[in-house]
């Protein structure tokens, strides 16, 4: 962490971190809500992009289609004409408990989990050892883990809201084991036999039906009058093992999201809806499930979003807010205050966000994700959804750079007609 965000103040340092440039990877991606059937994909930055690429060269340009097409577009970090935002799929980490707070809130076991359930994992650092239903322990091992101090946290106050402000790990692997049935009559290691078919699996555990009701698991049509089509995230349809289902409820295990699907469910709870965008003016977004989520669902997890991003303890508050809480955020302003010094502040603009982290095994640098919507009753809403690869937590670098997007957004007609009185 420390290294990520530390200044250059050195030769020495320059060339370190210049080494480090080379493994970044990422993509920005931002949906505008134009009004009935207009939800229009208006941004798109992929890193690394093509800018040495001279396409006035044939050779130049036939490299580098043979050497997209000759290497795993979906894992080919190499190539400079993928659109990253579409295609790049990777553990979505904490940005998809928001998946798993909507099956959560679906069948009831938020409520149920703050009522009856909390008080077996509060205080605790570590799911293990949590009495469970039926007077069973849960027995595998999932800790929450600050990034900021490098230290395990505790659940405290273990409820929906605060656990989200604050990414407990605990608290949604905990709601993972609630929602899968084969676990109402206690926790057992192996969730064998598996059903065969994959409605008897939905029905067992209705995350994965939510997942796919979401978007994962299809191809997504952004245009269907140029047959434009992004290629599907993925959530697992087969459960072995308890700590599979740990996993998948924090965004690990075998779960991979590209920022167009993590775009799509942060619009879910912008809207209550399922929506497509379009992507091309001649076509309309898509209305997939209306009113999928109610609207206490919404005005729950919404709640929850605007603490990340504006409450003291929330997880992308240094990003929005770094002169309010600089008490709280002196490592992120030593590296980041040359390029972020100034706190949010847009009239009738307020943001809504999640961060996640997603681990990619031990000793290894981490992806920052940072999916978030704004609700303006006077400029319009957008939706953005960030990721950068092995950047370190996703309160750093990809909430800074959804901070930048969303200023850049809603002060656009500001800057264009300071450009135009220049031009007098």
């Amino acid at each position: 962490m420390n290294e990520v965000i530390k200044p250059l103040n050195s030769k020495r340092e320059k060339e370190r971190r210049a080494r480090y440039n080379t493994i970044l990877e990422g993509g920005v991606i931002v949906l505008a809500d134009r009004g009935d059937k207009k939800l229009e994909i208006v941004g798109m930055f992929s890193y690394p992009y093509p800018k040495d690429l001279n396409l006035s060269k044939p050779n130049s340009y036939k490299k580098e289609i043979f050497k997209y097409m000759l290497l795993d577009k979906f894992n080919n970090r190499e190539s400079m004409l993928r659109n990253r935002t579409f295609d790049m799929r990777i553990r979505p980490g904490s940005t998809f408990k928001t998946v798993t707070s909507i099956a959560g809130f679906k069948t009831g076991l938020i409520d149920k989990l703050d009522k009856e359930y909390r008080w077996y994992i509060e205080g605790r650092t570590d799911l293990y050892g949590a009495q469970f239903k039926r007077n069973s322990a849960v027995m595998v091992h999932l800790k929450n883990f600050s990034f900021a101090n490098g230290f395990t946290e505790r659940t405290n106050n273990a409820t929906f809201k605060n656990s989200s402000k604050m990414s407990y790990n605990v608290y949604f692997g905990y709601l993972a084991l609630m929602l899968n049935h084969k676990l109402d009559n206690g926790y057992k290691k192996s969730l064998y036999p598996i059903n065969s078919r994959l409605e008897d699996r939905i029905k067992e555990f209705p995350l994965v039906g939510v997942a796919n009701d979401l978007g994962f698991n299809k191809n997504i049509v952004i245009s269907k009058s140029k047959n434009i089509i992004a290629p599907p995230s993925l959530f697992p349809k087969y459960f072995g093992l308890s700590k599979e289902v740990v996993d998948s409820g924090i965004g690990q295990f075998e779960v991979s999201a590209t920022p167009l699907q993590m775009a799509i469910v942060a619009n879910t709870v912008r809207t209550r809806n399922i929506e497509i965008p379009k992507l091309l003016k001649e076509d309309n977004s898509t209305t997939v499930i209306k009113n999928y989520i109610k609207k206490s669902t919404q005005l729950n997890i919404g709640e929850a979003m605007g603490l990340v991003v504006s409450d003291r303890e929330g997880t992308a508050k240094c990003a929005f807010y770094p002169s309010t809480y600089k008490a709280f955020c002196y490592q992120y302003n030593l590296g980041f205050r040359r390029v972020n010094s100034k706190d949010f502040s847009i009239n009738d603009v307020k943001v809504f966000g999640k961060t996640g982290t997603a681990e990619k095994g031990k000793g290894k640098l981490y992806d920052g994700w940072f999916i978030s919507f704004t609700d303006s009753k006077s400029k319009g809403d957008i939706v953005v959804a960030t990721v950068v690869r092995n950047s370190g937590t996703g309160g750093t670098y990809s909430a800074t750079i959804t901070k930048k997007v969303i200023e850049a957004w809603y002060n656009r007609d500001n800057n264009s007609s300071k450009a135009q009185k220049g031009k007098k």
